[in-house]
């Protein structure tokens, strides 16, 4: 029994079994999970950092997928540069469903968005996406749907494998920007569109893609559309050593409405050039025992931090149930009013109903002159 005390008065929580303690315990409970989880979470994919060095990759080829809806009716294609191996073009229905302006007129790299936030992209597309290319037709998007034949608006999609040097994609009608039999005329131009993906180089699931789900709405018939994206060849490595080269874009974009005189054409332009620099994002993580010693002070902390909950909560409890008991004492312990000789005089035998004025009338006047006469 002695040792049984004695390690009762070691044990940093209260032995007594309450609401209040259960409910502090199961709270605490939930957030030791979560710290928990956070820290095996950055033990096993590490934590990013970054490094900046001189791209040494000069003379290679670069994969470009792209995958959009236009508002127009497919009247030709610019088959002299873009493979029909390698891009698709599907009638379907416009629709912008959940996409969105560009938000801003530029957006720069930012190495926090780029690992967390890319994270939300569905895991369908990392099983669809490992590699883009295929020399016998658009792999790794989804299908069309619903795809409907000479359709109201165009889906070009597909993955195209380009020398890594400045240059430019753009969609135009017919008639528009090289020679043509047939010129689509002014009043039937619609370049509303929607970028579903833009991206360079194999997928990774950790890159935000800044024109991905963006929306754009002519407002004109001739309307031009310029985005000008600055490539930065990215390199991600894992904590096992495993790495995949691919690359991130920053973008700003221009819209223009043209006039009659103006001999700007209309349509949509990719412009996109190839940074001399090179990033490298690499993921470091602890050490077997930093990783334990972390786990241990988390724990440790949280403990204590429930031993003093629970204690605060005992003793707010009880000073509570003292102010309520004293204040209960207070009250009881008043003595009672009565009323004095020049507020009643003494009565005679027989009198009956002369204190009905003041209240003491009634069926209980008789019990009260009696007490009364024993208090004179």
């Amino acid at each position: 029994m002695g040792d049984s005390s004695l390690l009762d008065k070691l044990d940093s929580l209260p032995k007594r079994r309450t609401a209040q303690g259960g409910m502090v315990t199961v709270f605490l409970s939930i957030v030791l999970l979560i710290l928990l989880w956070g820290d095996v979470r950055n033990f096993l994919s590490g934590v990013p950092t970054t490094e900046f060095a001189i791209d040494e990759k000069i003379g290679e080829n670069i994969q470009i997928n792209l995958d959009m809806t236009v508002n127009i009716r497919d009247a030709a294609g610019d088959r002299e540069i873009v493979n029909e191996s390698d891009v698709a073009k599907d009638g379907t229905f416009f629709a912008i469903s959940k996409a969105h302006p560009v938000d801003g007129k530029a957006r720069s790299l930012d190495i926090g968005d780029t690992v967390y936030e890319g994270k939300k992209r569905k895991v369908v597309r990392d099983e669809q996406r490992s590699s883009k290319y295929n020399p016998r037709g658009p792999s790794g998007f989804p299908k069309t749907h619903p795809r409907v034949t000479n359709g109201p608006a165009c889906r070009i999609y597909g993955s195209m494998i380009v020398k890594r040097v400045t240059g430019n994609l753009h969609i135009t009608a017919a008639g528009y920007g090289y020679w043509s039999m047939l010129q689509t005329p002014p009043n039937q131009l619609n370049f509303t569109h929607v970028i579903h993906e833009l991206s360079f180089g194999p997928f990774f699931p950790r890159i935000t893609e800044p024109l991905d789900s963006n929306v754009e709405i002519a407002k004109e018939h001739s309307m031009s559309y310029q985005y000008y994206l600055s490539i930065v060849p990215t390199r991600f490595i894992s904590t096992s050593g495993r790495h995949i080269d691919t690359n991130q874009y920053s973008v700003t974009d221009y819209v223009r409405t043209l006039g009659p005189k103006d001999r700007t054409i209309p349509g949509i332009f990719f412009k996109y050039d190839v940074e001399p620099l090179a990033l490298t994002i690499r993921a470091r993580s602890t050490t077997w025992i930093s990783f334990l010693v972390r786990l241990a002070g988390v724990i440790g902390g949280l403990w204590v931090c429930t031993g003093m909950a629970i204690r605060v909560i005992h003793r707010a409890k009880g000073l509570l149930l003292r102010m309520s008991s004293a204040s209960l004492k207070s009250t009881s312990g008043s003595e009672p009013v009565w009323p004095t000789k020049e507020q009643h005089q003494p009565y005679e035998a027989g009198y009956s109903g002369a204190w009905d004025a003041s209240g003491y009338g009634g069926g209980s006047s008789a019990a009260v002159r009696t007490g009364y006469t024993g208090i004179l």
